[in-house]
């Protein structure tokens, strides 16, 4: 059986940072504290870097916010619902917006946890994520589908094939329904969070209320 030949972009990285390597030993015996400032700026380019991708991350979220008609709300302007869920370490909202969606009123945000507050919910102890608290039009028990996949409560239509199927397909997350709202919380991966990942998780959460048959005063 033939040997596949790496491709030629792989070989040409090979050889440049073999080249890389050699200058950089080389500046470093003819005169070390080159080496080091050298090392220096690259760490601080790199940070520069890093610190103007979060900015511009930023700027798109508020500009995304303002576009679809969000309203900022305060981190603290409300309780939230998962605050009486939480046996030990800490979680925090950084921001969020309110607006109506589907003629709901939606509040989305960003979050953060640590030391397993919020075990169940999710399975990182610590971590961050976008959050969606949907309001719901009629008052309904208190409810929920924990993780690994155990379901809280005993209104019927919780446990609908529906719900059971698109939930282990991955198209909706953990869900709990406490004092007349439903949310979710999915954790986001990345050193920055996408302004993207807010409309995502909204329309996922509406899913699931949808599935749960609430989107109606009297159905």
């Amino acid at each position: 059986m033939p040997i596949k030949r790496a491709p030629r972009t792989v070989g040409a990285g090979l050889v440049v940072a073999s080249v890389v390597i050699f200058a950089w030993r080389a500046a470093a015996n003819w005169y070390p504290g080159w080496a080091l400032l050298a090392a220096a700026s690259v760490v601080l380019l790199i940070g520069l870097a890093l610190l103007t991708r979060r900015a511009l991350l930023r700027r798109r979220a508020v500009a995304w916010a303002g576009d679809a008609g969000w309203t900022a709300a305060g981190e603290s302007s409300r309780p939230w619902p998962w605050q009486e869920l939480r046996l030990r370490g800490d979680i925090r909202v950084t921001r969020a917006w309110t607006r109506e969606v589907d003629g709901l009123p939606v509040t989305t945000g960003e979050i953060h946890w640590t030391g397993g507050a919020l075990a169940g919910l999710v399975l990182a102890r610590a971590g961050r994520g976008v959050f969606v608290v949907v309001g719901l039009p009629r008052p309904v028990p208190e409810m929920g589908l924990r993780l690994p996949y155990r379901f809280v409560g005993d209104w019927p239509r919780q446990t609908d094939p529906e719900v059971r199927q698109a939930f282990l397909d991955g198209l909706i997350a953990p869900w709990t329904v406490r004092g007349g709202e439903l949310f979710t919380i999915e954790p986001q991966g990345g050193l920055f969070l996408d302004p993207a990942a807010f409309d995502r998780t909204v329309r996922r959460a509406l899913r699931t209320v949808a599935l749960l048959h609430l989107t109606q005063p009297n159905r």
